[in-house]
C-alpha cells in the first residue's frame, strides 16, 4: 500500500478515481488543481495528509472513504467549490474545512471531536449537524 504523491497532471476528465493501493494522499498533492471536479477515494484510504487538496478551486465534490482515520490541518484550504461533504464514521476528529466553500457538513455517531479551527473562515457555512458523540469542540471551530 503506498500513498498518492501527486495528481497525474496529465490525466484528463473532470473525475478522478484513485486506484485501490493507495492508503493515503500526501500533503499538496493536489494544490491548484482546477480542471478536476469530482474525486473517488478508494476504501484502501486511511490517511488523507495537511494541505492535501490545497487550492483545489474546481474541487466540487468527493467521497471519503469509510476507512478514513486521519484529516490533516488545511487539507480542503481553498477548495473554494466544494460545497457539501459527508464525513465517515471511521472518522474520529474532523479537521481539514478551513476556508473552503462548504454550505453544509452532516457528522455521524462516532465523530467525537471537532480540532482547532475546522470550519474557520467557511462563509458560506450555513449548516452542521453535530451527533451526540461529539464531546470535545476545540478552539475557534
Amino acid at each position: 500500500m503506498q500513498p498518492l504523491l501527486t495528481f497525474p497532471a496529465r490525466r484528463k476528465g473532470d473525475v478522478y478515481r484513485i486506484p485501490h493501493e493507495v492508503t493515503g494522499i500526501a500533503g499538496y498533492a493536489f494544490y491548484g488543481c482546477q480542471g478536476l471536479k469530482s474525486l473517488i477515494l478508494p476504501d484502501s484510504m486511511t490517511k488523507i495528509s495537511p494541505n492535501a487538496f490545497a487550492r483545489f478551486t474546481g474541487l466540487e465534490s468527493i467521497r471519503l472513504s469509510e476507512t478514513l482515520t486521519s484529516l490533516g490541518s488545511d487539507a480542503f484550504y481553498g477548495c473554494s467549490r466544494l460545497k457539501i461533504i459527508v464525513i465517515p464514521a471511521s472518522l474520529k476528529e474532523v479537521n481539514g474545512l478551513e476556508y473552503c466553500g462548504i454550505e453544509r457538513i452532516y457528522l455521524p455517531e462516532g465523530v467525537e471531536a471537532i480540532g482547532n479551527n475546522a470550519f474557520s473562515d467557511c462563509e458560506k457555512l450555513e449548516e452542521i449537524i453535530l451527533p451526540k458523540s461529539v464531546n470535545e469542540i476545540k478552539s475557534l471551530s
